[in-house]
């Protein structure tokens, strides 16, 4: 039976992605790593347009089939509920709708919208979803048949809320690790499905550490200062960080050098479950600076890393230029099987990320304490060494210290209190020193 039935509860993330070209589903299994996949919009080929709704961010695409279906929360529980419901909702995120409407309120209630494509009537394969209070259903018919059918179908299996998705040659539905149709064809929505990873209290998750470059490969360099060098001390930080909670592979332990094929070949063959890859940036332009993260593409556990991984970076390194979480194409994140992040901790070309960051050891230490904590928190595991942080206003002095715009930072700590507003007074020109230079 080509039934999945997924515990709402045993949902660690669950999301509508949506494509003007479409993506067939081995794309999205390949980029997004879901554990569970269905397609969803039903294309209408007369007028070339998606007939259902869907809502990503309170952006409206495709034109009305059917109002009411199926919405996503900030929490990934699915809620049975009607567009302009979602539209105007805080809490619902995603929102696609039946083509049509098959099963409300455990009964079935056929509901066609306004509109009506002649290609969904008669016998065809088809897919669905649905819901109960404790489920999420995806079904997809081995055999072709008719829209009363897929709904008995349906409410037999026990949904109170179902709807039609798409079907024909366009039906897929995966499983990790089965797939039950697989179809070639490109879809432009997809539901994608992340489930609670459960681990036996005797098994540890396991990461991949990538220290870039290395050996004969220096990466970017400054006279005789070189990358290689910096992304080893931050690898082995790490290491010794995760080592209690995690089993840690790394592509490289020493100063030797390892290709991008070898490096992808180390994780895949160890079924890692996240790769890091460590790297130092560099440009022409020597103002250039701060710290970024790379991922293949939006949307799965590689781009959550790189957010969590991002967030703590920036909020407890005040010194550090955010430029946010980017996709690339790079060779280590197409090609490895885990989810993969690559970080570009500061700019080796620019004399303040060089000095106060790269050549710091605190300032590595920090980071790697960072990039520690986003990853245990990824994997649900309490931390039990928090990271040091350093008040906005005591970096904010040190700023203006270092140009000059006061002699000392001591007398205007003492004084912090004395004045109100002061301390986001401060704050607020050493931002706009750092942002102008």
């Amino acid at each position: 039976m080509a039934l999945v039935k997924i515990p709402i509860e045993n949902i660690k993330q669950l999301g509508i992605m949506s494509f003007k070209k479409g993506k067939t589903g081995s794309e999205i299994r390949n980029i997004y790593k879901p554990d569970s996949l269905i397609n969803l919009a039903l294309y209408d080929m007369a007028t070339k347009e998606n007939i259902v709704f869907m809502l990503d961010n309170q952006v409206e695409s495709g034109y009305l089939f059917s109002k009411y279906g199926i919405g996503i929360t900030n929490d990934y529980v699915p809620v049975w509920t009607n567009f302009d419901t979602a539209k105007n909702s805080d809490n619902i995120v995603d929102f696609i709708g039946g083509a049509p409407v098959l099963v409300v309120d455990a009964k079935i209630n056929i509901y066609w919208g306004n509109k009506v494509s002649t290609q969904i009537q008669g016998k065809h394969i088809r897919t669905a979803i649905g819901i109960n209070k404790t489920d999420l259903f995806l079904y997809v018919s081995e055999d072709e048949i008719t829209i009363d059918t897929l709904a008995k179908r349906m409410l037999g299996y026990g949904c109170k809320y179902a709807i039609n998705c798409d079907g024909g040659g366009s039906s897929y539905l995966y499983d990790k690790p089965k797939s039950y149709k697989s179809s070639i064809r490109s879809n432009p929505t997809w539901l994608l499905v992340y489930k609670k990873e459960e681990i036996p209290m005797n098994k540890k998750y396991k990461i991949c550490l990538d220290a870039g470059h290395g050996g004969s490969d220096p990466g970017a360099t400054y006279n005789t200062f070189y990358e290689k060098d910096v992304t080893l001390k931050v690898v082995n930080l790490m290491k010794a960080k995760l080592e209690p909670y995690v089993d840690i592979v790394l592509t490289r332990s020493k100063d030797s050098t390892v290709s991008l094929e070898e490096r992808v070949t180390i994780a895949n063959k160890n079924n890692v479950d996240y790769f890091v890859s460590i790297h130092c940036n560099s440009s022409v332009n020597t103002a250039a600076k701060g710290w970024e993260c790379y991922v293949v593409a939006k949307g799965g556990k590689a781009e959550k890393l790189a957010n969590k991984i991002r967030n703590i970076t920036i909020l407890t390194n005040n010194n550090l230029k955010d430029r946010g979480v980017k996709t690339a194409n790079f060779y280590v994140l197409k090609n490895t099987v885990a989810p993969a992040v690559l970080i570009e901790n500061a700019f080796i070309s620019n004399y303040d990320d060089r000095t106060n960051v790269l050549k710091s050891d605190n300032a590595l230490e920090k980071l790697a304490s960072c990039y520690t904590k986003a990853i245990l928190e990824m994997l649900d595991i309490k931390d039990t060494e928090p990271v040091k942080d350093e008040t906005y206003f005591d970096w904010a002095l040190t700023v203006l210290e270092a140009n000059k715009v006061i002699n000392s930072k001591d007398y205007w700590l003492q004084n912090k209190d004395k004045l109100n507003y002061l301390d986001q007074l401060i704050i607020n020109m050493a931002k706009y020193i750092e942002d102008n230079k």
